[in-house]
């Protein structure tokens, strides 16, 4: 079965008609800014035609019109016997129940995307087309994650990300933030755990989304300590990595991180550099002075270095274990520290 659909409206350039069903693309015409859009609606079509074991294509002349046409294959007298085990998901569970991810996104074209992505992983999906459904859903439904828009309705996507953290009941759930806005050290500093920025391919935002309800496999707690003069850096990542399992400590200070060291040495210190009096510098020098307090991995975080390479080579000739420059993913930060207290200290 052949389908053609054909208008007279304003045509489609040679350069844009190979590009017509990429995700996201909009052709680079002032009309086509006018009608608004996100640039979804071809693809997903084409992705629905391709399932039913079809093919759709678009001839078109700049000026005169377009038209699309797609085929279907018509069903046959016999149906081919398909075995049950070729028809089984593997569904993400949690204690026997499918893992539940709550998508907020606004655009209708590109949750019903994303819901179909989901789905076809085993996920169960909720919507939520505004800030205030999703702050709700999520007090009531207690999902296993949530990606999040930034540009919503009503209230924008670090708001809600701000409540969500807020409140005892959503504070443990990871969000993922999905955005065309590119804002990650914002994204991070109010406790998303990823960022991924539109367009996006598929696996990346799929990863992401494993990566962060991958169960936390250790022999036992470890003990973490974080130095960081500043609050909310200190409440942001003891709430974090708490949720990976870790039992976290924090110091506002060098000396303060000293005397927790001596009093109850950690498994492994997140420090930052940039800190009054005592400056990471030379809380790392104390550490590797100390025969009680060598061996502890010591991974610096900073922000904004004048000179990266001076400072990392710096830091890593004292002693410390890895050097990371603010911000980043508490999914790589946590991969860090795994590879950290699994290799032990620097030599």
């Amino acid at each position: 079965l052949q389908v053609n659909v054909s208008d007279t409206g304003i045509g489609i350039s040679e350069d844009d008609l190979g590009r017509i069903f990429d995700r996201f693309y909009r052709a680079d015409d002032p009309v086509v800014e006018e009608a608004g859009g996100t640039g979804l609606g071809l693809s997903i079509v084409k992705m629905f035609v391709e399932m039913l074991g079809g093919q759709i294509w678009v001839e078109s002349e700049l000026g005169v019109g377009s038209t699309f046409s797609f085929t279907l294959p018509l069903m046959t007298t016999q149906v081919p016997e398909i075995s049950p085990e070729l028809l089984t998901v593997e569904e993400p569970t949690v204690l026997g129940r499918r893992q539940k991810v709550l998508v907020v996104e606004d655009d209708h074209d590109l949750a019903l995307l994303l819901r179909r992505q989901l789905e076809a992983e085993g996920y169960q999906v909720l919507l939520a087309g505004s800030g205030e459904d999703a702050l709700w859903l999520a007090r009531e439904e207690q999902p296993h994650l949530i990606t999040l828009d930034i540009m919503l309705p009503d209230l924008d996507g670090f708001t809600v990300l701000e409540r969500l953290k807020d409140s005892p009941i959503t504070a443990p759930i990871p969000v993922v933030i999905v955005s065309v806005l590119s804002d990650p050290d914002k994204g991070y500093a109010l406790g998303a755990v990823d960022y991924v920025v539109k367009p996006f391919e598929e696996e990346k935002l799929l990863q992401s989304i494993r990566t962060a309800l991958a169960p936390v496999e250790q022999d036992g707690p470890r003990q973490l300590l974080v130095v960081d003069d500043d609050a909310d850096i200190r409440g942001f990542l003891e709430q974090a990595l708490s949720r990976y399992g870790y039992q976290v400590q924090t110091a506002a200070g060098g000396q303060e991180a000293l005397d927790q060291v001596q009093e109850s040495p950690p498994d492994l210190i997140l420090l930052d550099l940039k800190m009054p009096g005592m400056d990471g510098y030379e809380v790392i020098r104390r550490l590797k002075e100390q025969e009680s307090s060598r061996a502890i991995p010591v991974i610096v975080i900073t922000a904004s270095p004048v000179d990266k390479e001076r400072d990392k080579v710096r830091v890593l000739g004292l002693g410390a274990s890895q050097y990371l420059v603010k911000p980043l993913s508490i999914q790589n930060l946590v991969a860090e520290i795994k590879k950290a207290i699994a290799e032990g200290p620097s030599e």
